[in-house]
């Protein structure tokens, strides 16, 4: 029996019906491992996967299948064509906030992601007469990736939470530049707020070079100093250190926080902040940092590479933003899409195959008849030169020699004379 030829790549039209993915796992257990390995590390998803479903996966497996649902899901959020892109219409009052985070990768490296928290501030309630702000609805966004790039990323995060179209929007962060100019790209008009830890921070920093140089202050000053600025602003502070002696203020250590504090005036006006209902805190972004990256990927003897964190990061974004099933789904779909369009390419590089060696064959079968050849004409012979008759060597009618015998011709050459003596 004559051994059959290899066909190639094969597909089971029952698998689109069933709506099966590549693998040898059903979808819905993809969906778990992925869901649980986005929670606890690969070898523990993978032990949990079997205690609770009686299915045995490797560790291996269960990265590499997590880390692929993760980067579908990165490039579908990344492209113009993601759903989340949708513009939304926003609250009335909303909130942003952003932060960063290190993580730790292959080599000793350390790499920073950066986080966007969005909220919504609902009515402020009054507890105990005094008045309480509230945000909810919290969503994140987070990448490993440089401001900038942050920036165009976290466009998607924010059309979906309708953040242009919130009729007022706060910023509250810490005073890096670069949080800056991610306010000026997508809110230009948003209330700026330092958050009170930062301006806390930066505060007792001042207070300990001044006391270095020489002044003398009381015990309880700093937590003194906090409360007034949350409940006065900072305008205090201000005519209090304008009347210091110049020595002391030309300290490195004092100038250095002064022109720190000084630049952000305008965000540390806590009393009027808080009148209008916005929070003077960056606590959400800051839980974020913990829940949303730490929690997952900087566990202990956790090192990443670099272009697997994205990735985990999206997972993490949807578990924590409770949107699991919606980008699950989501990402399904355009897995199946995929495969489907390949197919389809197979089918037509298959079919033009076929084709091509159907018309080889049936050309091969049907030769086409040749053109007649011309019949060449006979070769012409040369004329034969005609000879002139030689005259006869004998006389007519006799045997007689005639003139023209050859016996008559002279020699060619005479004998040489012999001299007579």
């Amino acid at each position: 029996m004559e051994p059959v030829p290899p066909v190639g790549q094969v597909f089971f039209p029952l698998d689109d019906e069933l709506a099966l993915l590549p693998g040898r796992l059903t979808p819905q257990l993809q969906e778990h491992l992925t869901h649980l390995a986005s929670w606890m590390p690969f070898a523990r998803a993978a032990q949990m996967l079997e205690r609770l479903l009686g299915v045995q996966v490797s560790e291996p497996t269960v990265r590499r299948k997590t880390l692929d649902a993760g980067t579908r899901s990165q490039v579908r959020q990344t492209s113009s064509h993601d759903a989340s892109w949708q513009a939304n219409s926003g609250g009335d009052k909303q909130v942003i906030s952003v932060d960063g985070a290190y993580v730790p990768l292959i080599g000793g490296e350390w790499a920073e992601v950066r986080t966007l928290v969005i909220g919504e501030i609902d009515v402020a309630k009054k507890h105990q007469g005094k008045q309480e702000t509230k945000v909810e609805r919290l969503s994140s966004f987070s990448r490993l990736t440089d401001a900038d790039t942050f920036g165009e990323l976290a466009q998607g995060e924010m059309e979906r939470r309708g953040v242009p179209s919130a009729k007022a929007v706060c910023a509250v962060m810490d005073g890096a530049d670069w949080l800056q100019g991610f306010v000026d790209l997508h809110r230009p008009d948003a209330v700026r707020i330092l958050d009170v830890p930062h301006a806390a921070h930066h505060l007792s920093q001042l207070i300990e070079a001044l006391q270095q140089a020489g002044v003398r202050l009381p015990a309880d000053v700093l937590p003194r100093s906090i409360h007034i600025l949350k409940h006065r602003g900072p305008g205090l502070f201000v005519r209090w250190y304008d009347r210091l002696p110049p020595l002391i203020k030309e300290g490195e250590a004092v100038s250095k926080q002064e022109a720190y504090l000084r630049k952000r005036l305008s965000l540390m006006d806590y009393p009027t902040f808080q009148r209008e209902g916005w929070p003077i805190g960056s606590g959400m972004v800051e839980s974020a940092n913990k829940l949303v990256v730490q929690a997952r990927l900087k566990g202990a003897g956790m090192h990443w590479q670099r272009h697997h964190v994205n990735a985990m990061l999206t997972l993490r974004n949807a578990v924590c933003n409770e949107r699991w099933s919606e980008c699950w789904h989501e990402g399904v779909q355009q897995q199946q899409s995929e495969h489907a369009l390949k197919r389809t390419q197979r089918a037509e590089k298959r079919w033009q195959e076929v084709c091509s060696s159907l018309l080889h064959c049936l050309l091969r079968s049907h030769p086409s008849t040749p053109a007649p050849l011309a019949t060449p004409s006979p070769p012409v012979e040369p004329p034969v030169a005609v000879r002139s008759a030689e005259p006869c060597a004998t006389l007519p009618g006799s045997s007689r020699p005639s003139p023209h015998h050859i016996w008559k011709r002279l020699p060619a050459c005479r004998p040489k004379e012999i001299a007579k003596i």
